[in-house]
């Protein structure tokens, strides 16, 4: 896919789960490990698929901050570390991934 239709997808998905945090940003804490990481580290995926390394730093510490012990901690720390992850760590966690 060219570059330029792929950062128009994403950034339509990140207007979409800005979106969908906004709606529940003050009630985080109550949804589950899974739409929590899902909403978060989609945020922080997108933004480093865009080169926002900025933006997206602050949603993969909010992860690792927020989500301990879990796959989303695991896999924000560790693009934390490297400032990438591969096709298989950016992808949906849960119970249809292997």
């Amino acid at each position: 896919m060219p570059q330029e239709v792929a950062a128009s997808l994403i950034e339509k998905g990140i207007s979409d789960y800005e979106k969908a945090y906004d709606i529940q940003k003050d009630h985080l804490a109550d949804m589950g490990e899974h739409p929590r990481g899902e909403l978060l580290f989609g945020l922080a995926d997108a933004y480093s698929r865009l080169g926002n390394t900025a933006k997206a730093q602050v949603y993969f510490q909010r992860v690792t901050a927020d989500m301990k012990g879990t796959v989303y901690a695991s896999r924000a720390a560790k693009w934390l570390e490297t400032k990438s992850l591969t096709k298989a760590e950016s992808g949906c966690v849960g119970c249809h991934i292997k």
